[in-house]
């Protein structure tokens, strides 16, 4: 073989050393990024999850939900938080996560045993002056409901409501029943002249007083019983000689079946200047929150309820 015939060869076959090396490389290339891939959707390469997959992230609506009652207050449902583990973490009645800072206001404790699980919920009401608020859980097993408020520039009340409740480990979903109020009072009935004892009887119902005492730290007491406690908000006023309406500083009730009793205490007030005790009534506006899920990312079919009827939020 010739000089030059060597030469051709060996170029020959150091073009398909080149080849086949670039071929090699190529393959490993493409090995290596099928790998990365697999690993990145958290598979190994003998097929084995690596990593839980993912849940998409749920699509965040508006950050409150809110409804007009019928004298212009407004209702705002800002949402659900864990309690007491998680101070960010909130999310709206059906489930939806709720963009922003804690709703949580500090302060509020309550004990939990270890078959249940706690929440606290963040509602708002803007009305006239005159508003007040009651509010329960109808499933749910012990918790803190008491409302606080505050008075507007403008006037206005701003009833914060921030129950904290807690629920056997099965509950998922739970229903609020707010009893909200305003306007003028109607007088139901009034007691005997002076605070004696009587009973009455009418349209609003029957009434049993109580007769009117003093106390040694200088107030005056009385108590009624009566049926109408239950589906009103009921309130017991005194009337002065000179006319004037004094309210009440403590209350206690004590509820069996549909009758209650009311025991009030009126402050810096002589039995001898009391005119009459007044029974005093307004209607409650029943408000729910129905199928409040209680996990969040659980979704639930979350409605608001005027009055038994079904309104928008």
């Amino acid at each position: 073989m010739s000089e030059s015939e060597e030469l051709q060869n060996e170029r020959r076959l150091a073009t398909k050393r080149e080849g086949l090396g670039f071929l090699a490389i190529t393959a490993l290339v493409m090995i290596g990024v099928a790998s990365w891939f697999l690993i990145s959707k958290g598979w190994n390469r003998l097929g084995i999850a690596t990593t839980p997959p993912t849940i998409p992230a749920l699509k965040s609506g508006p950050a409150t939900w809110k409804a007009t009652l019928p004298d212009g207050a407004v209702v705002k449902f800002h949402g659900i938080g864990v309690f007491p583990d998680n101070a960010t973490s909130w999310w709206r009645g059906d489930g939806t996560p709720v963009p922003g800072p804690s709703l949580r206001i500090e302060g509020a404790s309550l004990t939990v045993n270890p078959t249940q699980f706690a929440r606290e919920f963040a509602i708002d009401i803007l009305g006239p002056s005159d508003a007040s608020l009651s509010g329960k859980i109808l499933v749910g097993v012990s918790g803190v409901t008491g409302p606080g408020s505050t008075t507007t520039p403008d006037g206005k009340k701003l009833i914060t409501f921030r129950p904290v409740w807690a629920f056997s480990k099965e509950t998922n979903r739970t229903t609020i029943v707010l009893n909200y109020s305003s306007g003028p009072w109607n007088i139901v009935h009034p007691t005997p002249p002076a605070g004696k004892s009587g009973s009455s009887s009418g349209a609003h119902g029957s009434l049993v007083w109580g007769e009117g005492y003093e106390k040694a730290d200088g107030s005056v007491g009385i108590s009624v019983a009566s049926s109408s406690l239950a589906s009103k908000e009921c309130r017991v006023v005194a009337i002065d000689t000179a006319g004037e309406e004094h309210l009440c500083t403590n209350s206690s009730l004590h509820t069996a079946g549909q009758v209650a009793l009311l025991t009030v205490n009126f402050p810096k007030l002589k039995l001898s200047t009391v005119k009459e005790f007044q029974f005093q009534s307004r209607e409650y506006n029943h408000f729910e929150i129905r199928n409040i899920s209680l996990q969040p990312g659980m979704s639930s079919d979350c409605e608001f309820y005027l009055n038994g009827k079904k309104i928008d939020h």
